[in-house]
């Protein structure tokens, strides 16, 4: 199947999106080609996952293998998290490159190896593509002991932290976790609201070095890089 025939994709039946790890491919010797593992779960793609993807193998080069063309998403995904400044469509590719070949790479996530807090860098599902590297402070907090989670962000004076649980599904190396709280500060005020939302589940196709990839059940991909201040506290947030 040709790069150019990706689109078509988009019209077949797609699987349960929490069953990200079904929805695969594998670069083959030729990188501008892609072949579906799993006939029954098709390549799920988006105009910007195609774009990006398209975009991405347009530079690696033509005589490059498979695995030539996963160490450069790797190494595309590592400068992005550091320096931010990779073009944002060739980061969709590289993601989606190490998402449809995750057996290959051998970096699928264990739950132990996501204990910690991880900031958020990029997100594929921004409204606006100037906002793919996230633009403020935002941690998701994973408690591994308490299988408790939270997602704290930091904009200004105003500060939320979304709080719950999860459970893990090792074969899929998902994450299906519920916020039931929600902590809102501005200034010194800070008050606790109950909250009923519908659970979410995140499927980590790669963990290694401090750099963790997961792809969203609403869709999208995210890219994030370990705090090393462990479980920060809110005031920690607000430094």
């Amino acid at each position: 199947m040709n790069i150019g025939q990706i689109s078509s994709l988009r019209s077949r039946p797609l699987p349960h999106p929490r069953i990200s790890s079904h929805i695969c491919c594998n670069l083959d010797q030729s990188p501008r080609r892609l072949v579906s593992k799993n006939p029954v779960s098709p390549l799920r793609v988006t105009p910007p996952e195609e774009k990006g993807l398209t975009s991405f193998l347009a530079v690696s080069p033509r005589e490059a293998s498979g695995t030539a063309t996963l160490a450069r998403a790797e190494e595309l995904c590592r400068n992005a998290v550091k320096n931010r400044d990779s073009p944002t469509d060739f980061v969709i590719g590289a993601l989606v490159a190490l998402e449809c070949d995750a057996e290959k790479v051998g970096a699928a996530a264990d739950l132990e190896n996501l204990d910690g807090s991880w900031r958020l860098v990029f997100s594929s599902s921004a409204p606006i593509p100037q906002w793919r590297y996230i633009p403020v402070r935002e941690n998701f907090i994973i408690n591994v002991k308490t299988s408790r989670i939270a997602l704290r962000s930091q904009l200004g004076f105003i500060g939320t932290d979304f709080q719950g649980s999860f459970s893990w599904d090792a074969g899929q190396h998902a994450l299906d976790f519920g916020f039931d709280h929600l902590l809102l500060s501005v200034f010194s005020f800070k008050k606790l609201f109950k909250l009923r939302v519908p659970n979410k589940v995140y499927t980590w196709f790669y963990t290694r070095d401090g750099v963790a990839c997961t792809r969203s059940s609403e869709g999208g991909l995210a890219m994030l890089r370990l705090d090393t201040r462990g479980h920060p506290t809110r005031e920690d947030m607000e430094k």
